[in-house]
């Protein structure tokens, strides 16, 4: 290796280490703050005005880009642990009979349905699943679902109708077991038998650095997904189980690059004024005009926490979605702090 490229290389990795050490000892805030009886009345009207035009597929399923049926397992999976019970049948009807889970209930394959390219499932569909389960505490799901990935050549989805072999999205790494293993002590579950052989000690080093350079885009939902299922563990497990140490650390980094994020502020520190404010200024209660399509004429559809909110374009192609299950976080947060 050239020696210049070489030190360049390691100079840049140290700054890294010492940037992200840096953001270890980032404070942050105390809240005591709860949300008033009118600003949860607000909420739950704006939750009720979004309702009306969130897109939905005709089998009831949430969508973010056409139907007939939904795409959105991620998404089911973390209303159903927010609250709402609705998604979380959802997120049950989704698991096949082989115990494979799916994007949505009607991608299980069956005669009216064969298996095409668009069934594939993926690790951000996962966390819905986790968020599913920590909601429901549905051992028996649990267990179907982590004995087909270990029957599947520890892969989440089966090969495509065309291929020999599943997609790369179906790949297990190493984030997902490290947190299949905190949901399954959350669980009271025995461990898999990949599970016995995989060790934490290395994912609590490298998610941190990994948070604190990855940009700021759909990758970023990811993080923010776990520390919110993670922090329900905590906080229905009365602190017993979880990653608290690693779990602050993320929020930490998290608050630090988007500190204007309404969702991040909420993770970093409960629901309060501000962010209950910043959602209800960002999160609009009438179908936003002038929707961008793609090359089909289908609408496209943002996920609108997951980037700077300076953008009013990004903002103009909200799900909705994304603000009911804020809504649905700081209404069900504020519940346990009063």
């Amino acid at each position: 290796m050239d020696p210049i490229s070489f030190e360049g290389k390691a100079i840049s990795l140290f700054l890294i280490a010492l940037s992200v050490l840096g953001l270890f000892f980032f404070t942050l805030p105390a809240n005591s703050e709860t949300l008033s009886s009118e600003t949860i009345t607000e909420l739950r009207q704006l939750k009720r005005d979004i309702l009306k035009w969130a897109p939905r597929c005709a089998d009831g399923t949430i969508t973010f880009h056409e139907c007939p049926f939904g795409d959105a397992m991620e998404y089911t999976g973390m209303l159903c642990l927010s609250g709402d019970e609705e998604y979380c049948d959802y997120a049950r009807k989704s698991q096949g009979p082989d115990g494979m889970f799916w994007r949505s209930p009607g991608f299980i394959v069956s005669e009216d349905q064969p298996l095409t390219r668009d069934n594939e499932f993926s690790r951000d569909m996962a966390m819905g699943v986790f968020a599913y389960l920590v909601a429901t505490k549905d051992t028996e799901a649990a267990t179907r679902w982590i004995d087909y990935i270990d029957s599947n050549d520890n892969k989440l989805c089966m090969p495509n109708h065309d291929k020999d072999k599943p997609p790369e999205t179906c790949a297990t790494r190493a984030g997902f077991w490290a947190t299949a293993m905190e949901v399954w002590d959350y669980l009271g579950l025995e461990y898999s038998s990949r599970m016995k052989g995989f060790k934490r000690t290395l994912i609590n080093v490298y998610s941190p650095i990994e948070l604190a350079v990855e940009p700021i885009n759909s990758e970023i939902t990811l993080p923010m997904d776990w520390i919110y299922i993670m922090e329900e563990i905590q906080r229905r497990s009365g602190g017993s189980t979880g990653p608290e140490h690693l779990t602050t650390k993320q929020v930490r980094i998290l608050a630090h690059r988007m500190p204007d994020s309404p969702i991040v502020r909420f993770l970093a520190e409960g629901p309060n004024q501000q962010s209950a404010d910043d959602l209800m200024r960002y999160c609009a209660r009438q179908k936003p005009i002038g929707r961008r399509l793609d090359e089909h004429g289908v609408p496209i559809y943002n996920w609108i926490w997951d980037h700077h909110l300076d953008n009013p374009a990004y903002i103009e192609n909200s799900t909705g979605w994304d603000c009911i299950l804020l809504i649905n976080m700081m209404i069900s947060a504020n519940q346990e702090k009063v």
